[in-house]
C-alpha cells in the first residue's frame, strides 16, 4: 500500500554517522528520511533519563546538521506515519485506513 505506492524500502536499525553509533530505527537514505521511535512505555527507558534524552537531542541534532528530516512517533501517535510520510514526500496522503505493511516495518523497527 503505502510502501509501494511511494516505492519505498525502508532499512531498519540504520547507523547514519560513523563512526558515531547513532542509528534511526528506521531509514531511507536515499532521501534522507527517518523515522524514530521515542520508547517511553516504561520507567527504565533510556529516553527518560537525563543523559539518554541528551544523547538524543545531540543524535536529531547531528541528523539534522547532516541534511536529515526525522520523523518521531511515540506509542500513541506511530500510526500517523501513515499519514506524515507521504506529505513530506509531497504525495497525495492515502485514504484514512489502516496501512498494514507501513505499520508492520514501523513496529519490527521500534519492536513494538
Amino acid at each position: 500500500m503505502v510502501m509501494d505506492e511511494l516505492a519505498l524500502d525502508p532499512v531498519l536499525e540504520y547507523r547514519f554517522a560513523p563512526p558515531r553509533r547513532f542509528k534511526f530505527d528506521m531509514a531511507f537514505p536515499e532521501l534522507m528520511i527517518a523515522i524514530e521511535y521515542e520508547g517511553l512505555q516504561s520507567a527504565k527507558s533510556r529516553h527518560t533519563t537525563f543523559t539518554g534524552y541528551t544523547n538524543d537531542c545531540s543524535k536529531y541534532n547531528l541528523a539534522t546538521l547532516k541534511g536529515w528530516r526525522v520523523l518521531r512517533y511515540t506509542a500513541k501517535n506511530y500510526k500517523e506515519v501513515c499519514h506524515d510520510l507521504p506529505i513530506l514526500l509531497n504525495k497525495p496522503v492515502p485514504p484514512s485506513k489502516p496501512q498494514p505493511e507501513l505499520l508492520e516495518a514501523v513496529k519490527r523497527a521500534t519492536k513494538l
